[in-house]
């Protein structure tokens, strides 16, 4: 829709792709602070925001407007969101078996992400059918196209926002933390990790290997 070249295209993704990269370097120094779940809440916020941005997009929306506020929004909601998420991912996940934790973490992150797009995609195909078989009067060619494009991305933008609202209730609904224990050797982020999904202390039991 906006006409951009392959290069000019990857161009224009840097800005959050260097803040997204920043902000997950700085977020680490914030989760003893201010903790995994309130992290997580705090970085959903915002991609929130650039998702249900993005859904207001109309043929006339420039990179300018429309698209490289949002851009922004979610390189700092995800830098923040991604550390915290996967320290509580692997929270109480015993040395040994840390390896096998991560990989898991992996496959589910590209499997989501997977299942996200093809519905996305789906979405998008349905509102762009619809628009198509309800033309607005008066238009060009070409800008039935623009139109049919734009109302199907805005579809596809609008439903991606449910699903991160959907994302920030779970966090908030099923995340809850409690009193962090003052055990000695442990660390305020695994202390902090280990109290926000709720599991047992397993330093002290034997290796079943």
């Amino acid at each position: 829709m906006l006409g951009f070249s392959p290069l000019r295209a990857g161009v224009a993704f840097l800005p959050m792709t260097v803040l997204l990269f920043a902000t997950s370097r700085f977020a680490p120094r914030l989760i003893p602070v201010a903790g995994p779940r309130r992290l997580m809440i705090l970085g959903m916020l915002p991609v929130i925001i650039g998702m249900a941005w993005l859904s207001r997009v109309s043929p006339d929306t420039s990179y300018w407007s429309g698209v490289l506020g949002p851009m922004l929004l979610f390189g700092v909601g995800m830098g923040v969101v991604i550390v915290p998420l996967t320290a509580a991912s692997l929270a109480g996940v015993r040395p040994q078996d840390s390896g096998a934790a991560s990989s898991m973490v992996n496959v589910m992150q590209q499997l989501g992400g997977s299942v996200g797009l093809a519905a996305l995609v789906a979405v998008f195909g349905t509102a762009s059918r619809s628009a198509l078989a309800h033309p607005v009067a008066g238009l060009s060619a070409g800008d039935v196209r623009h139109h049919v494009l734009a109302h199907g991305m805005s579809a596809a933008f609008g439903v991606a926002a449910l699903f991160d609202l959907a994302t920030l209730l779970l966090i908030v609904l099923l995340l809850r933390p409690s009193a962090p224990a003052a055990t000695a050797g442990r660390s305020p982020v695994a202390g902090r990790a280990r109290s926000l999904v709720r599991v047992p202390d397993t330093a002290g039991e034997p290796d079943a290997g």
